[in-house]
This record gives C-alpha cells, sequence and structure tokens, in this order.
C-alpha cells in the first residue's frame, strides 16, 4: 500500500509566502520613452506595455495557482482527518468491520 505523507502546516506556511511574493510582484513597467522619433523607441514602448501585460497575467495565474493549492491541502487534511477517525472507531465516520 502507498502512504502519502503531507506536512500540511509546512505546505500552508509555504503557500502563504509564495502568496504574499506574487502579491508584491511589480508589475508596472518603466515609463514610456517621450519625445523620441526613433523606431526603436517606440519598440520599447510596445515591448514594456506586452512585458508589463505579461507580468500581470502570470501574476493572476499564480495567484490562482496558489488558491487552488491551499484548497487541495484542505481537502487531503480533511480525507485525513477522517479517516484517521474512521480507523480509530471515533467520531461518526463509517467504523472498520
Amino acid at each position: 500500500m502507498t502512504e502519502l505523507k503531507v506536512a500540511f502546516e509546512e505546505v500552508r506556511a509555504k503557500l502563504e509566502a509564495l502568496d504574499a511574493k506574487a502579491s508584491s510582484l511589480e508589475t508596472t513597467a518603466p515609463g514610456q520613452i517621450t519625445g523620441n522619433t526613433l523606431d526603436t523607441a517606440d519598440s520599447l514602448n510596445e515591448l514594456m506595455t506586452y512585458m508589463e501585460q505579461m507580468l500581470t497575467r502570470y501574476r493572476e495565474l499564480l495567484q490562482k495557482n496558489v488558491l487552488s493549492s491551499e484548497e487541495s491541502i484542505n481537502f487531503l487534511a480533511d480525507v485525513d482527518q477522517q479517516l484517521a477517525t474512521a480507523i480509530s472507531g471515533t467520531g461518526n465516520g463509517p467504523k472498520p468491520e
């Protein structure tokens, strides 16, 4: 039988730290280059806009993944508790025969 060991509090702490870092991720690109008529300046402005959009999407996706991971960890913890209760024969869970 395969055993899965999860240090729930450690995982939760790591996810909390990751969420804090994601929230503090600076997605604002440097200011636009103005007063310059070179095509390179226009290209750099366009790239900065794309970079800002990419970083914003990355942060949003990272935060969604953290939330999903937190929900999964909570589900695993609940199932673990239910199994422990069922195995010990206490609580309202199904009792082993």
